[in-house]
Protein backbone atom coordinates (compact mmCIF):
# COMPACT_ATOMS: atom_id res chain seq x y z
CA UNK A 1 0.00 0.00 0.00
CA UNK A 2 2.81 2.41 0.76
CA UNK A 3 4.64 1.40 -2.42
CA UNK A 4 1.64 2.66 -4.59
CA UNK A 5 1.43 5.94 -2.36
CA UNK A 6 4.41 6.78 -3.03
CA UNK A 7 3.90 6.49 -7.24
CA UNK A 8 0.81 8.90 -6.36
CA UNK A 9 2.82 10.74 -4.90
CA UNK A 10 5.76 11.04 -7.00
CA UNK A 11 2.74 11.90 -9.91
CA UNK A 12 2.09 15.52 -8.74
CA UNK A 13 3.37 18.68 -10.81
CA UNK A 14 5.00 21.23 -9.40
CA UNK A 15 2.22 23.40 -10.21
CA UNK A 16 -0.20 21.20 -8.48
CA UNK A 17 2.02 21.11 -5.30
CA UNK A 18 1.82 25.38 -5.85
CA UNK A 19 -1.90 25.35 -6.13
CA UNK A 20 -2.49 22.94 -3.34
CA UNK A 21 0.02 25.42 -1.06
CA UNK A 22 -1.77 28.58 -2.29
CA UNK A 23 -5.22 26.97 -1.32
CA UNK A 24 -3.76 26.11 2.26
CA UNK A 25 -2.07 29.54 2.48
CA UNK A 26 -5.37 30.78 1.86
CA UNK A 27 -7.84 28.76 4.04
CA UNK A 28 -5.04 28.96 6.87
CA UNK A 29 -5.04 32.84 6.76
CA UNK A 30 -8.80 32.82 6.97
CA UNK A 31 -8.77 30.06 9.91
CA UNK A 32 -6.31 32.73 11.80
CA UNK A 33 -8.12 35.84 11.54
CA UNK A 34 -11.51 34.04 12.40
CA UNK A 35 -9.42 32.69 15.54
CA UNK A 36 -8.02 36.13 16.30
CA UNK A 37 -11.79 37.42 16.24
CA UNK A 38 -12.82 35.31 18.42
CA UNK A 39 -10.51 35.73 21.02
CA UNK A 40 -10.28 39.53 20.73
CA UNK A 41 -14.34 39.59 21.12
CA UNK A 42 -13.89 36.75 23.97
CA UNK A 43 -16.52 34.56 25.32
CA UNK A 44 -17.48 30.70 26.92
CA UNK A 45 -16.25 29.75 23.30
CA UNK A 46 -12.73 31.64 23.44
CA UNK A 47 -11.38 29.42 25.64
CA UNK A 48 -12.67 26.05 24.19
CA UNK A 49 -11.32 26.98 20.78
CA UNK A 50 -7.67 27.46 21.99
CA UNK A 51 -7.65 24.64 23.46
CA UNK A 52 -8.97 22.94 20.60
CA UNK A 53 -6.61 24.60 18.51
CA UNK A 54 -3.96 23.46 20.83
CA UNK A 55 -4.93 19.61 20.63
CA UNK A 56 -5.18 20.08 17.10
CA UNK A 57 -1.51 20.78 16.28
CA UNK A 58 -0.52 18.27 18.79
CA UNK A 59 -2.11 15.60 16.88
CA UNK A 60 -1.45 17.32 13.34
CA UNK A 61 2.35 16.99 14.30
CA UNK A 62 2.61 13.72 15.71
CA UNK A 63 0.55 12.34 12.33
CA UNK A 64 2.65 14.03 10.25
CA UNK A 65 5.86 13.30 11.47
CA UNK A 66 4.69 9.10 10.96
CA UNK A 67 3.82 10.15 7.78
CA UNK A 68 6.69 11.97 6.43
CA UNK A 69 8.89 9.24 8.38
CA UNK A 70 6.70 6.25 6.66
CA UNK A 71 7.60 7.89 3.21
CA UNK A 72 11.44 6.89 3.83
CA UNK A 73 14.80 8.51 3.99
CA UNK A 74 14.86 8.40 -0.09
CA UNK A 75 11.80 10.45 -0.42
CA UNK A 76 11.76 13.82 -2.79
CA UNK A 77 10.80 17.00 -1.85
CA UNK A 78 7.89 16.78 -4.04
CA UNK A 79 6.78 13.83 -2.86
CA UNK A 80 7.03 15.17 1.34
CA UNK A 81 5.10 18.64 0.22
CA UNK A 82 2.43 16.11 -1.11
CA UNK A 83 2.72 14.39 2.02
CA UNK A 84 1.85 17.87 3.75
CA UNK A 85 -0.24 19.15 1.65
CA UNK A 86 -2.65 15.98 1.87
CA UNK A 87 -2.68 15.61 5.51
CA UNK A 88 -2.70 19.09 5.97
CA UNK A 89 -5.25 20.56 3.61
CA UNK A 90 -8.37 18.84 4.67
CA UNK A 91 -7.77 19.87 8.47
CA UNK A 92 -7.09 23.49 7.72
CA UNK A 93 -10.43 23.53 4.95
CA UNK A 94 -12.60 21.67 8.02
CA UNK A 95 -11.54 24.04 10.57
CA UNK A 96 -12.05 27.37 8.33
CA UNK A 97 -16.04 25.66 7.60
CA UNK A 98 -16.70 25.03 10.87
CA UNK A 99 -15.22 28.56 12.02
CA UNK A 100 -17.26 29.74 9.04
CA UNK A 101 -20.78 28.47 10.47
CA UNK A 102 -19.81 29.23 14.21
CA UNK A 103 -19.66 33.21 12.86
CA UNK A 104 -22.68 32.82 10.78
CA UNK A 105 -24.98 31.16 13.50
Amino acid sequence: MLVKRKVALARKTKTDLGMDAAALAADASTVIGLRMTQAALGGPQTSAEAWRMWSEKVTALNAITWKIWAAGWNASPEQIASISLSHYRPIVAANRRRLMRSRQG
